[in-house]
């Protein structure tokens, strides 16, 4: 005699959860992979140039001169 499995409706929604999220993990994991690289190539430029970039702000704070918006024609 065959035996027969019944599955609540909690229990399969979890399974059928199961079996879909798998895909959408990986999909995160690559995500993940990509941020993080793309993270430490602006930490990487942010130290290479950082300071010229605060000192470049700095200057046009202090130096401002600014200017009534022109007419539009």
């Amino acid at each position: 005699m065959a035996e027969t499995t019944y599955y609540t409706r909690n229990e399969s929604g979890r399974l059928t959860m199961a079996q879909h999220s798998s895909g959408n993990q990986k999909a995160e994991e690559d995500a993940k992979k990509d941020t993080d690289a793309k993270v430490k190539e602006i930490d990487e430029i942010g130290n290479k140039s950082g300071s010229k970039v605060v000192d470049q702000l700095i200057e046009a704070v202090v130096n401002a001169h600014p200017k009534p918006p022109g007419k539009q024609d």
